[in-house]
């Protein structure tokens, strides 16, 4: 059965270009590659966000959530969430970078940004000091391979944390100097 169609416009997205198909892709006429937000595009963003959930937030406090929000606006917004209400606990008036300190710390999010799986992430990998297998990883942190693989190791190798080896994943010598002293603490 043959349908007439009007001219129309269509969209797709993927986080894994791979996946489709050759003649799928090809017949795309514009592929763009959407990158990670810089911190001040994130600042702008959790600026604008403060405003729609009725609140305002200092520039630096905008700074620091953008900081510690792995590239992603959704990141940050969670974050500008718990800081403000802290900031409503103490009966402030504007979101100021203690209180994000302070909300980022209930998150378990340090100032580089790492939450808890991803600071375990980096510490196993420097205890165990050499090439280690996605698998190994995923099963020695209590996650689905996938979740690591999709959620927690881009912003771990993107952050200069992780590198992949032939044989595995390895830590940066950035990981060594940020965080060596905790894996030798066994924390």
């Amino acid at each position: 059965m043959r349908l007439r169609l009007e001219p129309f416009t269509l969209v797709g997205a993927t986080t894994h270009l791979g996946k489709l198909s050759a003649p799928l892709r090809s017949r795309f006429r514009l592929l763009e590659r959407l990158e990670p937000y810089g911190e001040e595009e994130l600042a702008g963003v959790v600026e604008k966000s403060a405003v729609r959930i009725g609140s305002s937030v200092s520039p630096e406090a905008a700074r620091e959530i953008a900081r510690r929000s792995k590239g992603t606006p959704r990141e940050a917004i969670r974050i500008l969430g718990r800081a403000r209400d802290v900031a409503q606990l103490a009966g402030a008036q504007v979101i100021a970078l203690d209180h994000v300190v302070q909300a980022a710390e209930r998150l378990g999010i340090d100032e580089r940004g790492l939450d808890p799986v991803d600071r375990e992430v980096v510490t196993l990998l420097l205890r165990r000091g050499k090439a280690t297998g996605l698998e190994t990883i995923a099963l020695r942190i209590g996650l689905d391979v996938e979740t690591y693989k999709d959620v927690h190791e881009p912003w771990l190798e993107r952050a200069g944390f992780l590198e992949r080896t032939r044989d595995g994943r390895v830590a940066t010598e950035k990981a060594r100097k940020l965080y060596g002293a905790r894996a030798k603490l066994g924390a």
